[in-house]
């Protein structure tokens, strides 16, 4: 099963990380990823990086949503996929 989640007014670090404006209350916890310990705006993937995996960032009404796929089986994926997958390749 995937899973989209939508992200609203997060930028995107090019190590896949989600930075949030320092504005309210922090975002609560999200799918895949976890919070920097210095800073709760802030999110870092769990899943390290394969060589397989494309995630693709959508913009919509709101925020931004990110589906991932497996390039290897032409799948679309979701973090526990590619965390548990025995042909990830860093």
């Amino acid at each position: 099963m995937t899973t989209s989640e939508l992200f609203p007014q997060a930028r995107f670090g090019l190590n896949g990380d989600l930075l949030f404006p320092r504005r309210g209350d922090p975002p609560k916890a999200i799918n895949g990823y976890i919070r920097d310990k210095g800073d709760e705006y802030v999110f870092h993937p769990i899943v390290k990086n394969c060589k397989h995996r494309n995630s693709i960032w959508t913009k919509v009404c709101g925020g931004m949503v990110q589906k991932h796929t497996c390039n290897h089986f032409n799948i679309p994926i979701c973090f526990l996929d590619c965390s548990n997958c025995p042909e990830r390749v860093e």
